[in-house]
């Protein structure tokens, strides 16, 4: 039995490991904030989540408890970055293979396991969805006052012809690198709240209503960004949760009124945006992806390495500047994992999402899992036409996600 020393330090670390949490889910975009560590690239939320993962792992070896060490699905994610470490070791450029590998797989991937091995319930449950709102609300807010013109382009915007072209274009962009940028940082976010803000009436935090407006601000931002895509994910994913139920409880009932609000919304103004120029280089950009996988289908190309292909491959050889700021990835979700780690990561992938929805279906009747479940599917679906992973905060977003669920 542990001695009430040992209980209040056990209490004491767990408070500032889930603070650290919370930091991190809030603090998110602020991996914008880039420096280097003896001569390392890195940024503001991949080192809170190395002073994250010490903590952990100084709390198990202080306490002795290595059973909580857990890796859920571990047999797909270790194809995943099986995959990853033949596509690196094959890359022109392993220096920005690993650094990806580092920054959008290895860390999101750690602060998962330290997220799961905390088992954030009850009142810090409670305290993770309020800064996922609120994070939500400020991002949104952001790009409202930016369109409206109350908030300037930041300097590394205003220096980018390909990004000062969206803004004459009257889209809304944050303070991203692209409208659509935006739209896969916020579609999931809004997606899960939207799903499961009945959790926290269930734990008496706060009223159901605190969300609609975060919520409200995040669709309003969204539809503005002119993401297509974005809009076909939210949709789909409101249409799923609109067409079942989660439970009978009063609580959860409560907030499919906001589900039935947003729902509409999105499906009008998805109508509402049609066919674009852009949308030839999209096809063009997929063709190449087809090429290259045709040429090199096990291994792919390497983490990161979509651009320099790109512009190699002969029948780019007419590629406008525009075009090939666009080319940065293939502009597909699972292209992207089999063009980055062959098909060992592409098998992984599916296997991972099968697998969450295998645990979904376990739990249907968890608020929390089914809010993760749909934000992962309006990831899979917007990543139809967009690559919704390879990012620093939208890996970490796609991890969370996957812990959730189980």
């Amino acid at each position: 039995m542990p001695t009430r020393t040992q209980f209040s330090q056990s209490l004491t670390s767990q408070f500032w490991l889930g603070a650290q949490v919370w930091l991190i889910v809030l603090l998110l975009p602020l991996y914008y904030w880039r420096f280097s560590i003896f001569g390392l690239p890195t940024n503001f939320i991949e080192l809170a989540i190395i002073i994250l993962a010490v903590g952990c792992g100084w709390d198990i070896v202080r306490r002795r408890d290595w059973q909580s060490i857990k890796l859920p699905y571990w047999l797909p994610i270790l194809l995943i970055l099986g995959g990853l470490t033949i596509g690196t070791a094959i890359s022109p450029d392993s220096r920005l293979a690993l650094g990806i590998v580092k920054g959008w797989f290895v860390l999101p991937i750690i602060f998962a396991v330290c997220y799961q091995q905390l088992k954030i319930e009850g009142r810090w449950q409670a305290s993770v969805l309020a800064a996922v709102t609120a994070n939500l609300g400020a991002v949104s807010l952001y790009a409202l006052l930016q369109f409206v013109g109350y908030l300037p382009l930041l300097p590394y915007q205003a220096a980018e012809a390909g990004i000062r072209v969206y803004v004459e274009q009257g889209r809304a962009i944050g303070f991203f690198e692209s409208p659509n940028y935006l739209a896969m940082y916020l579609v999931p976010l809004i997606v899960f709240i939207a799903a499961s803000s009945a959790a926290q009436a269930a734990y008496n935090r706060l009223n159901i209503g605190w969300y609609l407006l975060p919520a409200s601000l995040g669709l309003i931002a969204v539809w503005l960004t002119g993401s297509r895509g974005g809009l076909l994910g939210l949709a789909v994913a409101l249409l799923w949760l609109g067409a079942r139920r989660i439970s009978r409880g009063q609580a959860l009932k409560r907030s499919w009124w906001l589900v039935g609000l947003l729902l509409p919304t999105s499906l009008i103004i998805a109508a509402t945006l049609g066919w674009r120029s852009t949308d030839v280089d999209r096809l063009h950009i997929w063709q190449t992806a087809t090429r290259l996988i045709q040429s090199q289908p096990l291994t792919g190309i390497g983490p990161g390495q979509f651009g320099y292909y790109f512009l190699g491959d002969p029948n780019n050889a007419e590629t406008t500047a525009a075009q090939l700021a666009a080319a940065y990835h293939p502009h597909n979700l699972f292209l992207g994992f089999w063009l980055s780690g062959g098909l060992l990561s592409l098998v992984g992938l599916i296997w991972l999402l099968a697998r969450v929805w295998q645990r979904y279906r376990l739990q249907r009747t968890d608020p929390i899992v089914i809010g993760a479940t749909a934000a992962l599917l309006a990831i899979v679906v917007h990543g139809l036409v967009d690559t919704t992973y390879f990012k620093n905060d939208l890996s970490l977003i796609f991890w969370w996600l996957i812990v959730l669920v189980g």
